[in-house]
């Protein structure tokens, strides 16, 4: 199974495709942690089956979304 860690902010899309879970996972958290670091602060977050969604807001910024999610 791959997993998708993808990121849109102000209509552009970003991703890439890890073989391991555990990569993926490391990915995500990293871009979590850049956003928090910038002032961004999260507005609301979701959970499926085999995936998580994020929206990190910041005045006057363009919203950000992270999305991890298996394919």
């Amino acid at each position: 199974m791959s997993y998708r860690v993808q990121t849109t902010s102000n209509g552009h899309d970003n991703g890439h495709t890890y073989q391991s879970a555990r990569a993926a996972l490391k990915v995500y958290n990293n871009i979590r942690d850049l956003y928090r670091r910038l002032g961004y602060t999260i507005a609301d977050a979701g959970n499926g089956h085999n995936c998580r969604a994020e929206l990190w807001i910041k005045n006057d910024m363009p919203d950000r979304n992270i999305e991890i999610y298996a394919i």
